[in-house]
């Protein structure tokens, strides 16, 4: 684990120093929509108050299986560096009995993007808001947030493609006799997307 969180700090870290270097391409008011699809691998279930469950992977133990996900999202720009907007998504996920898992994140969305050269962006994300999840017949409504990385290469003044990779975490609170299914699930959505800002 100390070996993934170096692998992330240190990129951050460098593009954090680099672009106190960098001119701003974006200012206050410019605002960012994209349109994102892909994959979405389940990774584990951990359940804090139950331990013969303990930590699942979702994959091997849970049976859950490589699924979709998609969102759209609109961010404006609070100075250069800083957006902030919402993201709503929709995901979802088979598992061996071919039931369906499906997720509705609705969150909001702040970006920041300390790579910016008109042709190139390169933003790191933090979403905070609500899910909704259903399974079989269990709906549920939870805590969620996530964090990403996006480079996007503009391909002219306007439309941008890039790649989202995301690491998210959702939730599961209950109270009473239902504690022991008290739980966090984390999900790794890799999508392309489509920009457009202005």
């Amino acid at each position: 684990m100390k070996k993934f969180a170096t692998a992330i700090l240190i990129p951050i870290l460098l593009c954090v120093a680099l672009s106190a270097f960098a001119e701003d391409y974006y200012q206050k008011g410019s605002s960012v929509f994209t349109v994102k699809a892909g994959i979405s691998v389940p990774l584990f279930a951990k359940f804090w108050n139950n331990s013969e469950l303990g930590t699942k992977n979702l994959p091997d133990e849970m049976r859950a299986k490589v699924g979709g996900y998609g969102s759209l999202a609109y961010q404006v720009f609070l100075n250069p560096r800083l957006m902030l907007g919402g993201e709503l998504g929709y995901g979802f996920n088979y598992s061996e009995a071919s039931k369906i898992l499906t997720t509705v994140p609705i969150t909001a969305r702040l970006s920041f993007v300390p790579v910016q050269t008109g042709k190139f962006d390169l933003s790191f994300s933090t979403n905070l808001g609500f899910t909704y999840n259903k399974y079989n017949k269990t709906k549920s409504f939870m805590p969620y947030i996530s964090i990403s990385a996006s480079p996007t290469f503009y391909l002219g003044r306007n439309w941008g493609l890039g790649i989202d990779a995301s690491l998210w975490f959702d939730f599961e609170l209950y109270g009473g006799d239902r504690k022991k299914s008290n739980a966090v699930m984390s999900m790794v959505p890799v999508t392309f997307a489509l920009s457009y800002r202005k």
